[in-house]
């Protein structure tokens, strides 16, 4: 059953949420037996996030039976939550709130690939 735009693209942000936490419990894993895995986690988690508007964008579209209208808008509101993310204040993990927001911003053309 073909659903809304809107409404596919905010059941597409749960599947972007529940993919990008599996994706980074498996890089975790992966990187934990590293000698220096501090090296890598910026570039993983950047991958997971783009893999993970990816698959949001994916469901967005499978999701509404739509083309890329749904997945642009899927991959913006993934922008938004992302970008308004970058602002709660993690002062450990050296992540400027400028560079999330830069990075932020290329999760729509991954979900309009998607």
């Amino acid at each position: 059953k073909e659903r809304g735009i809107l409404l596919s693209c905010l059941l597409a942000q749960v599947w972007w949420i529940a993919s990008a936490a599996v994706l980074l419990l498996i890089l975790c894993a992966v990187i934990s037996p590293l000698d220096d895995p501090d090296k890598v986690v910026k570039p993983l988690c950047m991958a997971a996030l783009y893999i993970s508007a990816l698959i949001g964008g994916i469901a967005a579209v499978r999701i509404s039976g739509d083309g890329i209208a749904s997945g642009a808008l899927s991959g913006v509101f993934t922008a938004i939550i992302v970008i308004l993310l970058a602002f709660v204040p993690f002062p450990e993990a050296g992540f400027y709130a400028l560079t999330s927001v830069l990075c932020a911003l290329l999760v729509i053309p991954a979900s309009v690939l998607g």
